[in-house]
């Protein structure tokens, strides 16, 4: 309702509440508006209104629920048709309404079956579910949207489905939504995939794919988070865009970045970041299938908070596709993505085994990414660039592979820097490590890095004592020598409070290789400091006093 029918709605119950006790209240309505405004300001009525005015909201922002029908034709499949639509559960009531973000559309249906989007025919939905139960056999499509169509949901789409008990053999089952040309699925709310197995033996993958192969600008946008199903599960991404704002939660299940496309040698898939979507410690595989065509796939984390992602990365062996990992937080100070990227053994996916595999490129532009490498594992290039120009703004790190420990190890083929900070945790016996096997490289000539030491005053003291010594020493990094040009005053050396330290490069001329060695010790005391300013004092009155 707009704001003039609600001034009109005001206007008439003030005038029959206020008929008896006020005759001339009609003759009011024609004075200037300041006294109008003032006359109702000062009425017993207002209180009245105000509630009136609480309630209308509510009133017009009422969801209605739809079912859809019994899936017998073509004709019957389109859910972008109202005459498909019914308002109870038994569907003997049409529904006559527009599909205007105000209703909740519920798809129930068992099996193998199809429903529709036409095209340009964009239809709006408050929630939209698929409810599929008894699956036994796969099913090409179970959604297909038409030409240049947008399937909007202004909160959630839900999907389940659950299989029959079926304990025979193991095998993929595949239900797909087909995008054509132009089209988008937008999902303003949460993505929430539910997977019932039933003790099943089969698994279940749910499959985005473009309906022609030869077009790829196909997309889907989720506004929320995604939170899927259990670890039997694939989601199979093959279309070239997928967008999550929020947090992708895998729950132990796997993703498939993407499939041989014949349109296309570059896909992006751009995520709020990986982890629970309560803020727990998330889970999941993510793996590429494709065959001899190279594929790459731009993984863009875009964290507005910290998420913490314990997975693995797999391809099959013969596979020539890429995984570059961009991060890009949208809040550069407190977006942060943990991610472990752990050994796994060997799986079946798309008929296709997939085993362990090396990521590619690495950009850190804005936020923090850590990032833990299992033993076998490296990358291509490592970049540290600040979009901002600030070294706080981009910072990289290296984690171990177990949640709670900071402490890791990072290799990869080369590294290049503008801006920016690397973080180095330490401890005892066991510090963070970067192996860079090629060389370093400095973008600008005021390129500076900023090496951000944690070890805190308190916990090098112990380490001191242990050792009965006064300073420690550790290797942090490594790089080719000749194929650099760092040197040790491009790096800003920062400690804890009550620590000093000192960086020294070290080449060895029969490995190539140089070595970054920390030496760090307590900063004196004051009464230290006080006692050699003393013994200097002294020592210099002593020679004058001879002299």
């Amino acid at each position: 309702m707009d704001m003039f029918l609600e001034l009109v709605l005001f206007l008439f119950l003030f005038l029959i509440i206020n008929k008896k006790k006020n005759k001339s209240v009609n003759v009011k309505l024609f004075l200037p508006m300041k006294k109008l405004l003032s006359y109702i300001k000062n009425s017993a009525f207002l209180p009245i209104c105000a509630g009136i005015a609480a309630i209308q909201p509510q009133l017009s922002a009422q969801i209605q629920e739809l079912y859809f029908n019994d899936v017998t034709d073509n004709d019957s499949t389109y859910i972008s048709d109202i005459s498909n639509w019914y308002t109870d559960t038994s569907r003997t009531t049409p529904f006559t309404g527009t599909l205007d973000g105000n209703q909740n559309g519920n798809i129930i249906g068992t099996g193998v079956f199809t429903t529709k989007a036409a095209a340009k025919s964009n239809p709006i939905f408050n929630n939209l579910t698929y409810d599929i139960s008894g699956i036994s056999t796969s099913n090409s499509d179970f959604l297909v949207v038409g030409d240049n169509n947008v399937v909007n949901t202004k909160n959630d789409l839900n999907t389940i489905f659950s299989f029959l008990n079926d304990a025979s053999y193991s095998s993929q089952l595949t239900y797909s939504i087909k995008l054509w040309r132009n089209a988008e699925i937008k999902i303003d709310g949460d993505w929430i995939i539910d997977f019932k197995r039933n003790d099943s033996l089969n698994y279940l993958e749910l499959s985005i794919n473009d309906a022609d192969a030869t077009w790829g600008s196909e997309n889907i946008h989720v506004g929320g988070n995604l939170i899927s199903a259990g670890d039997v599960f694939i989601l199979s991404t093959n279309n070239q865009v997928f967008t999550v704002d929020g947090v992708v939660d895998l729950g132990g299940s796997q993703w498939n970045l993407t499939r041989t496309h014949n349109a296309v040698s570059e896909v992006t898939r751009t995520v709020g970041g990986f982890g629970g979507a309560n803020g727990a410690l998330g889970t999941g595989r993510l793996n590429i299938t494709t065959d001899s065509k190279e594929m790459t796939v731009n993984l863009v984390l875009k964290n507005k908070t910290t998420c913490d992602f314990s997975t693995s990365f797999a391809k099959n062996a013969t596979s020539l596709s890429h995984l570059n990992i961009v991060m890009m937080a949208e809040d550069s100070a407190n977006g942060r993505q943990i991610m472990r990227i752990g050994s796994t053994t060997s799986y079946w996916c798309n008929n296709l085994e997939v085993t362990n595999a090396d990521i590619d490129d690495v950009e850190v532009n804005s936020g923090r990414l850590d990032l833990g490498m299992h033993y076998d594992m490296k990358g291509g290039n490592l970049q540290i660039y600040s979009h901002s120009g600030k070294t706080s703004d981009a910072i990289f790190s290296a984690t171990s592979l177990m949640s709670g420990n900071e402490i890791g190890r990072a290799q990869f083929d080369s590294m290049t820097f503008y801006n920016g900070t690397i973080v180095f945790d330490l401890g005892e016996v066991e510090n963070d490590f970067i192996q860079i096997n090629g060389g370093v490289t400095r973008l600008a000539d005021d390129a500076k890095l900023v090496f951000d030491i944690t070890l805190s005053a308190e916990d090098l003291k112990v380490y001191l004592d242990l050792l009965g010594e006064e300073m420690m020493q550790w290797d942090i990094m490594s790089f080719k020598t000749d194929d650099s040009n760092i040197v040790a005053d491009d790096i800003i050396l920062k400690t804890q409070s009550g620590v000093e330290g000192t960086l020294d490069f070290i080449a060895d001329a029969s490995s190539g290789m140089t070595t970054v060695k920390l030496e760090l010790a307590m900063v004196p005391e004051p009464a230290a400091f006080a006692g050699l300013l003393g013994a200097a004092a002294l020592l210099l009155a002593i020679r004058r006093r001879r002299k």
